[in-house]
């Protein structure tokens, strides 16, 4: 949270509910914060303990828009290459040693195989030169290598043909990016992290259906990204299809998100009227029993919307 954030305004409860979402990937640490609206890949209810607030599921953690004049979809590089092209266009602040090490082992375990690493802030030569030494170590020369810089979005939009595979970094994973490249046609291979900043890819791939390309150990990720160079024609099947199955999930479903979040918003506030009014009965010494939609947040909420449906 930056020094110039408000968490002090949510310390002294100015509303009777109070949501965070959103605009920082994980919870506040506020008692006075009452629920995190989350999903079950990046915080499934049995990670409850390690939030101070109640955990509120949505058919996804973000809902985003798609950049305006996006370019067509082209076919995989491998089917003209001969060769896949692995690629990461996530910004370098994300780019670990750790990550290098696996992309270096999974480009040694595909013959003939390439990297292409966009990011601003790589047209720096010291910088060029950390990822070179990074491969190099795994045998993989600078021949294999593309580093690209800065480009204008749209530039940067029709690169993401050049790749056959998206490989997401970690412990800090992929958002916006991991977004970008699907809606492009290109599956992304990620490692499942143990905090909210590091299962958004996760959580993407999950809504398609992708879960196979969601690796649990370095090793995993490995294997699973290399087994790709056998699955070509999986590919090219994937690229046919999954801006449109991008579009038409929570990833990126505006109204089917916003019916969700309304629902949620709807049963916290029911339940918190519910237990303001049996606090009222109990002074006057009447009962009341408590309705439906404060038994829990997800009860009778309506399928598609069910987050734990939607992620299954």
């Amino acid at each position: 949270m930056r020094s110039t954030g408000r968490l002090l305004v949510f310390a002294r409860k100015p509303a009777p509910i109070q949501v965070t979402a959103w605009g920082y990937a994980t919870g506040t640490g506020l008692d006075a914060m009452d629920a995190f609206l989350v999903d079950p890949v990046v915080a499934p209810s049995e990670d409850q303990q390690w939030f101070s607030e109640e955990l509120v599921q949505l058919p996804s953690l973000i809902c985003l828009d798609p950049p305006p004049n996006l370019p067509p979809v082209q076919p995989p590089p491998a089917l003209t290459r001969g060769h896949l092209t692995f690629g990461s266009f996530n910004r370098a602040t994300k780019l670990t040693a750790a990550a290098f090490d696996t992309w270096a082992r999974i480009v040694a375990a595909v013959p003939g195989s390439r990297m292409l690493i966009k990011s601003p802030g790589l047209d720096d030569d010291a910088n060029r030169a950390r990822i070179l030494s990074a491969f190099a170590v795994h045998g993989v020369g600078p021949e294999r290598i593309d580093i690209v810089g800065t480009t204008p979005h749209h530039e940067h939009l029709v690169a993401l043909g050049q790749v056959d595979v998206q490989l997401d970094p970690f412990p800090h994973g992929g958002g916006v990016t991991t977004f970008e490249g699907l809606l492009m046609g290109v599956p992304c291979v990620t490692l499942l992290g143990d905090r909210v900043s590091g299962r958004l890819s996760a959580s993407f791939l999950t809504a398609l259906g992708l879960t196979d390309l969601v690796a649990h150990t370095p090793d995993e990720y490995v294997a699973i990204a290399a087994g790709l160079a056998e699955r070509v024609d999986w590919l090219a099947a994937q690229r046919d299809t999954l801006r449109e199955r991008v579009l038409a999930s929570p990833i990126s479903d505006r109204d089917l998100y916003a019916r969700a979040v309304e629902h949620a918003y709807r049963t916290l506030w029911q339940r918190w009227c519910g237990e303001e009014s049996r606090v009222r009965s109990q002074e006057s010494g009447e009962r009341e029993e408590p309705s439906p939609a404060e038994r829990g947040l997800g009860e009778g909420i309506p399928s598609p919307y069910r987050a734990t449906e939607l992620a299954s």
